[in-house]
Parts: C-alpha cells; structure tokens; sequence
C-alpha cells in the first residue's frame, strides 16, 4: 500500500525487542504492543491493546509476494476462512505460481472470546456469516477491551490438513504461558548457534552470530510434529526420522552453505539429504529449487548432486 493507505502503522526501531526466537513492537498508530514467539509449527501472538472499543485483529489471505515480479508471481486459486466458535478460526489458502499448489493450513486459538466478526472476500462483506470462500478474502475479529487488555493467539499450520494443524497445535503448545515458550525458543537456538564459538569484539560477534542465525533459518521441516508431511506428487506420506525439509535454494546454496551444514550440522544435513531423495522416488529427480515440497526449476543445473557427494565424501 501506499504511505499513509492500507492496513498499516507507523512503528520506531526504539520499542523494537528482535532476537531469535522473539519479536516484540509497538505499532503507534494504534497503541499497541505487540509480542511474537513460536515452536517449530505454531506462532505465538501476545497483543497489548489499549482502553478502546474496536480491538480488532485481522486476518488477510489476501497477501502474496509481488505478483510484478516474474518467477514470484504468485496466484491465489482459493481461500478458505471459519469461525468455529468463541475462539477458533480455522482455514487454509492455496497459491500456485512460483511453486505449484501451495497448501497451508491453520488454526488459530484465542485465550479471549471473539466479541464479534466480519468476514470480507474482495469488496463484498459477508453479512451475518461465520465463514468465507475466495481469492481475496479477509476477516476482522473484535475483542473486549473497554479497559485494556491483553489477548494471545496461538497459530498452528500444517501443509497437509486442517486436522494436522490441530495435531500440531496439541503436541507442540497446548498451554498459554507466552513467557516460557519465549524462553525454550531462545535455549533452542542458542544451542543452535553454539555449535561455532567465536572470539572477538561483541560487534564482530553480533555480526557473525546474526550470520549464522540466518544460516539456520532454511531449509525448514515442512513435516508436521508426527512426522506426516505432502510429497511432491501431493499425496500424504510420513518420514521415517520425523523431518520433511524444503526450501532448497540449492543454486545458491551448494558452495558455501551446505558446505557448512556437514561441518555443523552433520545429522540434520543427512535429514536435508534423506528430503531431497524423497523428492527423487516421488517426483523422479532431485531438487533444483524446492519450495513449499514441491520443484519451481528455478535457476539451471542440478546442484543437489554436489551436496550429496559432499556429504558422501565426509561420511554422513
């Protein structure tokens, strides 16, 4: 959108609080603090609203990368939105585009009852409804904050179903305490990032952990929590050691990047290359560009062969 137009805020870098595993922002405009977290599967949301009468959090389904953009482009086929009762949404969106079908999956709880709801596909405002179908759909869930108050969300997704998005939910975060899931996602990463211990001034080491952070970001476990993940010819499958990766960027990847991965990270670089096989029995080759589990041929060659060999070669 454009400054000043859209669903937006006017935010200061001062009130924001990033570090792996939390994010934390006041948006201005509307006087709220806002608080993020997660496990591997579900986000964690925490919003500080003021004393007001429209507390409102909205859901847009409407939202793609840049359709201007050639190999981004991304087309929603469909969307899907429902509200369960007082405090489950649940629903899912389909793209296609960069990455054939995209299929996610969600279910979102709230710890506070919905006051009230409206459900909006393109300009047209479902009157009276729970639900709503389309390629532009959104919707607005009110809460009662008339002396301020806090709400938490709870967002789990899935690339297979609905159900597993439940399942997800249930296995990773079925409590409501915000804190401590903010604490486990900081000891998850650190143990992470402690695989390499570097000297020097803590700016050189903010800049090499901040490297190193998003080193780790992707590949990312597309599995949901009981292994079960969709396989490149769309059907449900379940890996034996529990993981599904994607997002294989592997053009850009395979000199540096996995390279690192098989000197920390040897056992999730097997789980990377037990994926990328699984693509091979399902789909016939190996990954050129995977996104989302399915191939987008993105950039030339086949550089899935290097890493492997790679990883062969050191004995993983």
């Amino acid at each position: 959108a454009k400054p000043g137009s859209g669903y937006r805020s006017s935010f200061s870098h001062a009130t924001e609080k990033p570090s792996p595993g939390y994010y934390g922002v006041k948006l201005d405009d509307y006087n709220v603090n806002v608080e993020l977290t997660a496990t591997a599967h579900v986000g964690f949301h925490k919003y500080q609203f003021p004393a007001t009468d429209s507390a409102y959090i909205l859901f847009d389904l409407d939202h793609t990368l840049d359709k201007k953009r050639s190999y981004w482009a991304c087309k929603i086929i469909a969307a899907h939105m429902k509200q369960v009762d007082a405090y489950t949404v649940e629903g899912y969106r389909i793209l296609t585009g960069w990455a054939r079908l995209r299929k996610v999956y969600f279910v979102a709880k709230f710890d506070q009852p919905i006051q009230g709801s409206f459900f909006v596909n393109g300009r047209k405002v479902m009157a009276d409804a729970n639900l709503v179908n389309g390629n532009s759909s959104k919707a607005a869930f009110r809460f009662n904050s008339k002396e301020g108050s806090i709400v938490k969300m709870k967002v789990a997704l899935s690339a297979t179903s609905v159900a597993d998005a439940y399942k997800n939910l249930t296995a990773e975060l079925p409590g409501w305490d915000f804190e401590n899931t903010v604490a486990k996602a900081k000891a998850a990463w650190n143990n992470t990032l402690s695989v390499i211990d570097a000297d020097g001034t803590d700016a050189q080491k903010q800049i090499f952990y901040t490297g190193l952070y998003r080193n780790f970001i992707q590949p990312n476990n597309l599995a949901n929590a009981d292994g079960t993940y969709s396989g490149t010819d769309f059907t449900t499958r379940k890996a034996n050691d529990g993981t599904h990766y994607s997002t294989f960027s592997l053009w850009d990847t395979y000199r540096a990047t996995h390279p690192l991965y098989t000197l920390t990270a040897p056992q999730k670089d097997a789980a990377f290359i037990n994926s990328m096989l699984r693509q091979y029995d399902t789909y016939g080759y190996l990954p050129i560009w995977q996104l989302w589990g399915d191939e987008n041929y993105c950039m030339i060659g086949n550089h899935a062969i290097p890493v492997i060999a790679d990883a062969m070669l050191k004995g993983i």
